[in-house]
């Protein structure tokens, strides 16, 4: 459950990344996404809804309920 800032709870809200389904905290920004995962720097890039995001909007792209964020990492091919 979430509390809002005047202190009262609201039902839980959810996002989807990578398919997996996460749950949304208040003011959740694409940034702090990204830190709670632990990922590393400059090794992936992000699509919000299917969109790509650049890596200099992620500080201010709040998520939003049943958003859908994929994570795409970089691979290497021969």
């Amino acid at each position: 459950m979430l509390i809002n800032h005047t202190g009262e709870d609201y039902m839980t809200a959810y996002i989807n990344v990578n398919g997996d389904q996460h749950t949304l905290t208040a003011s959740l920004t694409l940034d702090k996404l990204i830190t709670q995962l632990a990922l590393t720097p400059n090794t992936f890039a992000v699509a919000l809804n299917a969109a790509f995001i650049p890596k200099s909007r992620y500080a201010d792209t709040v998520l939003a309920e049943h958003d859908a964020v994929e994570i795409i990492s970089a691979m290497q091919g021969g």
